[in-house]
């Protein structure tokens, strides 16, 4: 049978509106250039027409011009079907890509509502109730060791009369004490309210108006 009718040939991958478009965008490119040489054409033969005087000449090129300027009419319409055609294609492709991301984003969405149920079996508010409870008894339990661990253990059991006289014992041993190493220093290291003689009146009076 394949001799008679010949081997269906094998079907390669459909092209993407990626390359359907790239394809319309380089044919559309070419009409371009097409064009743009036809008017170049129309140009010099506009330029001839200005010039030639009314004959069979300037019928000729007037003819002439007249098929460039048909032709350039026929890739004009061809390249305003092309681009039309390339303008649906990428609308296409745009939305094509927006189902895309948003298929994408539902299945991500159903991952993880199913992550979450799966993971909320294994939680349990009571537990968790539970456990801050524990938690709250140890650390009461913390604070009543700390509280207990600084407690002062030395309690002295003083008399408040025994530490006045006690401590006016220390101010009347202070005294006597300053009062012998008075009398023991030299008169030259104890201190006196009088001038020396060398002072001046006019020092004498400054001192007595401070004073």
């Amino acid at each position: 049978m394949h001799r008679l009718f010949g081997k269906k040939q094998a079907q390669g991958n459909a092209p993407s509106l990626t390359d359907a478009i790239e394809s319309l965008d380089k044919r559309s490119d070419s009409l371009e250039v097409k064009i743009s040489k036809l008017d170049s054409q129309l140009s010099v033969f506009q330029q001839k027409l200005s010039n030639t005087r009314p004959g069979p000449g300037q019928t000729t090129i007037k003819q002439r011009a007249m098929n460039i300027l048909r032709q350039k009419k026929m890739y004009e319409a061809q390249l305003q079907q092309l681009q039309q055609q390339s303008f649906n294609m990428e609308q296409a492709a745009m939305t094509t890509e927006s189902m895309k991301n948003t298929m994408t984003t539902v299945q991500t969405m159903q991952d993880t509502a199913r992550q979450m149920k799966s993971q909320s079996k294994n939680i349990s508010i009571e537990k968790i109730e539970r456990l801050q409870d524990q938690i709250q008894d140890y650390m009461d339990t913390a604070g009543e060791f700390n509280e207990i661990l600084g407690q002062n253990t030395a309690n002295v059991d003083v008399d408040e009369e025994e530490l006045d006289a006690e401590l006016e014992a220390l101010q009347q041993e202070a005294s006597f004490g300053g009062d012998q190493l008075a009398q023991e220093q030299p008169s030259y290291l104890q201190p006196s309210n009088e001038l020396p003689n060398f002072v001046d009146e006019e020092q004498l009076e400054a001192a007595n108006t401070a004073q």
